[in-house]
C-alpha cells in the first residue's frame, strides 16, 4: 500500500542540511586520511592504549560507509520502517497514534523526527574520525583528542534531545 508524503519545509531543510554535512564529513575525511600512518590503532582499552588496528586503506572504507550508511539506517528506522511494519514503531501510545485516523499525520511527523535524528547521527561518525586522527598522527596535540570527545558527547546529546522529543510528542491525545 503505498502512502503519499507531504514533505514540510523544515523536511527539506533537514535533507538539505543532512546532505551538506554528510559532505564536509566526507571531505574532512578525504583530507585528513593521508596523515594517518599505514597501520591505524582504531580500537582503544579503558587505558586509551591501542588494541586493534586496520590499514588505512580498510580504514577509509569502513569510516565513509559508516558517514554514509549510519544516518540513512537511523532515518529508515525512524521513518520508514513503521510504514512497512507498524509493530514496529517505537513510540508512546502506538496504537493511537498509528491508527486510520492519526497514521498519515504520525507517519509524516516520524519522517521529521528520523530527518532529525540522521542529522545528528552524522557527527557519531566525524567525531570517532577525529579520535581516530588524534590518537594516531602525534603531531595534533591534546586538543584534538578534547575536540573529539566533544564532537562525540555532541552526537549522543542529539540523540537524547531528539528521543525525548519524540516521546514527547506522542503522548496520549486528548
Amino acid at each position: 500500500m503505498a502512502h503519499s508524503t507531504t514533505h514540510t519545509p523544515l523536511d527539506r531543510l533537514l535533507a538539505i542540511a543532512i546532505v551538506l554535512l554528510i559532505a564536509v564529513a566526507l571531505a574532512m575525511i578525504a583530507a585528513t586520511l593521508p596523515e594517518l600512518p599505514a597501520a591505524i590503532a582504531t580500537h582503544f582499552g579503558l587505558d586509551g592504549r591501542a588494541n586493534g588496528w586496520m590499514t588505512r586503506d580498510g580504514y577509509a572504507r569502513v569510516i565513509v560507509v559508516f558517514t554514509v550508511g549510519f544516518p540513512i539506517a537511523i532515518w529508515a528506522m525512524v521513518a520508514l520502517a513503521p510504514r512497512r511494519f507498524p509493530r514496529f514503531a517505537k513510540i508512546p501510545n502506538r496504537d493511537v497514534w498509528l491508527s486510520p485516523a492519526h497514521r498519515a499525520h504520525t507517519l509524516e511527523r516520524l519522517d521529521t523526527f528520523g530527518r532529525l535524528h540522521a542529522l545528528g547521527a552524522i557527527v557519531l561518525p566525524i567525531g570517532l574520525h577525529w579520535l581516530v586522527i588524534a590518537k594516531n598522527v602525534p603531531t595534533t596535540g591534546s586538543g584534538a583528542l578534547v575536540g573529539a570527545i566533544a564532537l562525540l558527547a555532541i552526537a549522543v546529546a542529539a540523540q537524547v534531545v531528539t528521543t525525548i522529543a519524540l516521546k514527547r510528542a506522542f503522548r496520549r491525545p486528548p
